[in-house]
């Protein structure tokens, strides 16, 4: 490690010692340095009680989430610092459920092979994927949302320069033994652009 590593690992040692200090300081004014101790010892035995009893079936994956959520309880509000904290604290478990989700602490263990996506973007398997999975499954919602917004300027762009409307229409393909899926990679559908015919009311 570099001088510079070394400066920031002592400037990260310097703020999370002030932030305890500080935090410590607090709930002793407050009188209950006890109650928290104990929730200290509550939380940590029941993640490593909970990690043995799952094991090897599933692995502990400490979220950044979850992080924060621990945070927000142990961080109290007796002076403005420890309130900057507790609201960055309060900032991250937002944002790391909104981002990424509230995905489980306790994973699956991976699985070797290939990930297959038809399996992992079925909605009752959301809630079952591994750690690989749920980035693959990411990787899909964006792709799909691309290929989604390109459409609809495809087709916004059609009908302006069309005198008939065009909408979009899936491809639905018959199922065999060479193409059991008319989808691609990402499962997105295939789309065509088809005009719509007027027909002129009988007489």
């Amino acid at each position: 490690m570099g001088p510079a590593g070394w400066a920031i690992l002592l400037l990260m040692a310097s703020v999370i010692g002030s932030v305890l200090y500080f935090d410590f300081t607090g709930l002793k004014k407050s009188h209950v340095v006890v109650r928290y101790v104990i929730w200290a010892v509550v939380l940590v035995g029941f993640i490593v009680l909970n990690t043995k009893r799952l094991s090897p079936g599933r692995n502990l994956h400490i979220h950044h989430y979850f992080l924060a959520f621990m945070m927000l309880t142990f961080i109290c509000y007796q002076n403005e610092v420890l309130t900057i904290c507790h609201g960055f604290a309060m900032g991250m478990f937002i944002e790391g459920g909104c981002r990424w989700g509230y995905d489980p602490i306790w994973t699956l263990a991976g699985t070797e092979g290939e990930i297959d996506d038809r399996q992992i973007t079925k909605p009752k398997e959301v809630s079952k994927h591994t750690t690989k999975e749920r980035m693959r499954w990411i990787e899909i919602k964006a792709h799909q949302s691309k290929i989604r917004s390109q459409n609809e300027k495809r087709i916004a762009e059609s009908q302006v320069d069309n005198n008939a409307p065009q909408y979009s229409i899936p491809v639905h393909q018959p199922q065999s033994a060479a193409n059991s899926m008319p989808q691609t990679t990402y499962l997105q559908p295939a789309m065509i652009n088809m005009p719509v015919q007027h027909v002129a009311p009988a007489n």
